[in-house]
């Protein structure tokens, strides 16, 4: 009953909205609006690769979401999408980009939910983070990828905690598909 019930409900939304794409979070029956394809970030499949390279590669769905800025790319898992936030900002040298990667409820519940941030540096200046580790070096750039060292959820929402530390435990696979433009 409560099935035919959603159903009858959804299909009302549809006509009463017209042909717009409509997610509804079932967990708390918002309702968003898709944004147009043109406004979503490309989506790939997984390169043709090396055996070595496709099993670092496991963790990560076939289709991954592709997040790219002038410096470098990788892809996250599609389970990401609506549930993150990235922050990109130029580095104090101005020619290099650093992207943030947040958990979006615990960012916007706590102003919180720092996952990890790449960035690229010209020196060693990387090493005064408390927690970091290099991702490549090329030419004088040195790509670090910085994790927080504190609880970034504390006071969320469960549900927020629990995506979270899911997207935490998927932090390793992501950084995996780092390439330099």
């Amino acid at each position: 009953m409560k099935k035919q019930h959603i159903v009858v409900s959804l299909l009302l939304l549809l006509c009463l909205v017209g042909c717009k794409k409509v997610v509804v979070d079932t967990d708390n029956s918002q309702q968003t609006e898709v944004p147009k394809q043109t406004e979503m970030p490309k989506q790939t499949e997984a390169p043709k690769q090396t055996e070595a390279f496709q099993e670092e590669k496991d963790e990560i769905k076939l289709s991954s979401t592709t997040y790219e800025n002038r410096d470098f790319s990788l892809e996250y898992p599609d389970e990401w999408w609506l549930k993150h936030l990235i922050v990109q900002t130029t580095s104090g040298y101005g020619d290099t980009e650093w992207a943030a990667f947040y958990e979006k409820t615990c960012h916007e519940e706590l102003d919180a939910g720092w996952l990890f941030s790449i960035a690229g540096f010209k020196d060693n200046s990387y090493e005064d983070q408390p927690s970091y580790d290099v991702i490549e070096t090329d030419g004088d750039i040195t790509y670090v990828v910085i994790y927080p060292t504190d609880v970034q959820f504390d006071g969320a929402s469960k549900k927020a905690q629990k995506r979270y530390q899911k997207m935490a435990s998927q932090i390793e696979d992501v950084i995996a598909t780092f390439q330099k433009k």
